[in-house]
């Protein structure tokens, strides 16, 4: 699976053997062991080992809205630069009332993938690029820091949150990158920006 420029924005692309080649057991799980009613995530497509303008992995979740429930697939691919970038492919669905019925839509989604269609890729906002020191929260509610250049490299893209997220050193921010421990698959996406350069992020 790759991704292609596409105006201001970018198209999935995806051959027919995804299925076939990339495409494992498709098992939904809860985003929060610890709390059920968070809703559930399914991963449909991983590669670990995708480069430059290659898809990474495409999941689904489920998360509750009021009395409704809301689809949406993201998916991570690798831009020019080696940096990981997250958005929203096919459509948001909200208006499922149980969380069988908001796997249906999620599941025809992401299959259409393996049948060589396209989607539209919709860059969401402060779910990345990622640079060193950012601060994240995942679906889960964890809390992960990303690490360096030369860790993301060697497969450990994440950490842990370390006691401060910035250091005053004569008026300037110096950003506390921790060491990576944990693979780019192991945050339960969706992510979102906490913490850029040491300073919360603008909420948009």
């Amino acid at each position: 699976m790759r991704i292609e420029p596409n105006g201001s924005g970018h198209v999935i692309v995806a051959d027919r053997d995804a299925f076939r080649l990339g495409w494992g057991q498709q098992v939904w799980r809860l985003i929060d062991d610890r709390n059920p009613e968070a809703g559930l995530t399914c991963c449909f497509y991983s590669d670990a080992a995708a480069g430059p303008g290659q898809v990474q992995s495409l999941a689904a979740t489920i998360t509750p809205l009021q009395s409704k429930w809301r689809t949406e697939l993201e998916v991570v691919f690798v831009d020019d630069d080696g940096r990981c970038v997250a958005g929203l492919v096919g459509k948001t669905y909200e208006n499922a009332d149980t969380p069988g019925k908001a796997k249906m839509p999620a599941t025809r989604n992401a299959h259409g993938f393996a049948r060589g269609q396209t989607f539209a890729f919709r860059d969401v906002a402060q779910r990345g690029p990622w640079q060193p020191g950012d601060w994240v929260v995942d679906a889960s509610g964890r809390v992960w820091v990303r690490a360096s250049a030369e860790d993301a490299a060697a497969g450990r893209p994440w950490g842990n949150p370390l006691a401060r997220a910035r250091r005053g050193h004569d008026g300037t921010a110096a950003v506390t990158v921790p060491a990576g421990k944990a693979a780019e698959d192991r945050p339960i996406r969706p992510l979102t920006l906490l913490l850029r350069n040491g300073y919360p992020a603008p909420r948009r």
